[in-house]
């Protein structure tokens, strides 16, 4: 299938569940797609009998765009109802019941308490819930204790379809929360340990905390705090006050996982597994058990599990040794992956930071290995031309990146701009 077949598809897609998340007017939106699709498809019907079927390309490449964008609206739609009918489950639950128990999923230090995010038992319910526990900073609490816990559970936010304003906003961690469907939260409730679960996963998280709590003993505060946020994601050892200067100047995806760790991760041990000249299919079967080591580690969140999906996507496409394959698969990926989850077209930065990145490694490093400055360092020695490889990768995905970011994290004043004017 033509590489532009799968690009419309996934781009119908992803603005088909914008509008169904972002507008009040969707089902006219839909209409208005299907009618257009159905006009282009009987026009590349009519149209290839005259001059063949392989010169008609755009009104099959609209139709399937249209077509998709209906898709999306309706996927969008569905999601939006989904997430109603959870609140309102969530909201009965909450109502009937006084004492709660569930399972302390993850686990948080903040400057002045703890925030663990617990896993509501529901018993007979089909939905499950997961809110936000907010108590003090001892005793202190681990992933897999299962807790009982009397308090009130406050709502968190309804999400509904509606126009907002994205220009001044920085990254905002109530999106994140809401990606994350974290229902509730409740404040310093009365909290009695139940039992301890021996999961794995747990193991792994006690395995990071410790890591943190060993970087910030053995290194200054600053650095221990710099270091646990870019690389593992844990903002734990910064105060409120620095988060917020992080936010303040745009620069709060440091601090958070993203598809830029994984992609920096994989181009990381891909180059160390080169340097060890251990051949193609060796080094990118050890490059994604590394990532999904480093998934597991840090907790095995769904943003950054998206992530390592869209890294792994780009390493097994290099397998095949064809980058017109490899950007099949990215489009390919982020199409399922929008479907399983239509939210993450909206809230996921994680998942839109990997997909710009991989497709600055896919589409940008082609480009920038016709300049002289990297074709002159191909003769160069084998250490040297393997540090210019990580340079021009990471100055793709840099590119990649760079526009949405600067969109999304930097808060900048459009008005005041044009003042200067």
């Amino acid at each position: 299938m033509s590489l532009e077949y799968f690009f419309s598809g996934t781009i119908g897609l992803f603005f088909g569940i914008c509008f169904a998340y972002s507008t009040h007017f969707s089902s006219e939106i839909f209409f208005v797609s299907l009618f257009v699709a159905f006009v282009n498809i009987l026009i590349f019907k009519f149209s290839r009998r005259k001059i063949g079927s392989q010169q008609v390309r755009l009104p099959i490449f609209l139709f399937i765009f249209f077509l998709f964008v209906c898709m999306g609206i309706l996927l969008g739609q569905n999601s939006v109802s989904k997430n109603l009918l959870h609140t309102n489950n969530f909201a009965e639950f909450i109502s009937r019941n006084n004492t709660f128990a569930g399972v302390v999923s993850k686990t948080k230090d903040t400057e002045n308490s703890q925030q663990l995010l617990v896993k509501l038992d529901t018993k007979d319910l089909q939905d499950t819930f997961k809110i936000k526990i907010i108590t003090g900073k001892f005793p202190k609490y681990k992933a897999g204790q299962g807790l009982s816990f009397k308090g009130k559970i406050t709502e968190g936010d309804v999400l509904l379809p509606e126009v907002t304003a994205n220009l001044n906003k920085s990254f905002d961690m109530n999106e994140y929360d809401t990606l994350e469907n974290i229902d509730g939260e409740v404040v310093f409730p009365e909290i009695q340990i139940v039992d301890e679960k021996g999961n794995i996963f747990y193991k792994f998280i006690h395995l990071k905390n410790k890591f943190v709590q060993i970087l910030n003993e053995v290194s200054p505060r600053s650095v221990a705090a710099l270091s646990a946020g870019t690389v593992l994601g844990d903002s734990s050892l910064f105060s409120k006050s620095e988060i917020d200067n992080f936010r303040s100047s745009g620069l709060s995806h440091i601090i958070v996982l993203s598809g830029f760790n994984i992609t920096v991760l994989a181009i990381f041990f891909g180059m160390i597994f080169l340097s060890l000249r251990v051949r193609l299919s060796t080094r990118v079967i050890l490059t994604i058990l590394s990532i999904i080591l480093f998934i597991i580690f840090v907790g095995g969140e769904p943003s950054i599990l998206r992530a390592g999906i869209m890294g792994s996507v780009f390493l097994i496409a290099t397998i095949f040794g064809r980058q017109y394959v490899a950007k099949q698969f990215l489009f390919l990926a982020a199409f399922f992956m929008m479907i399983a989850n239509p939210k993450i077209a909206i809230y996921d930065i994680s998942f839109h930071l990997s997909f710009l990145a991989t497709a600055g490694i896919l589409y940008i490093v082609p480009i920038l290995e016709k300049y002289k400055f990297f074709e002159k360092r191909n003769s160069q020695n084998k250490f040297i031309k393997n540090i210019f490889e990580i340079f021009k990768v990471t100055l793709a995905v840099q590119i990649g990146v760079i526009p949405y970011t600067m969109f999304t994290f930097v808060k900048f004043h459009y008005l005041e701009f044009l003042q200067i004017f």
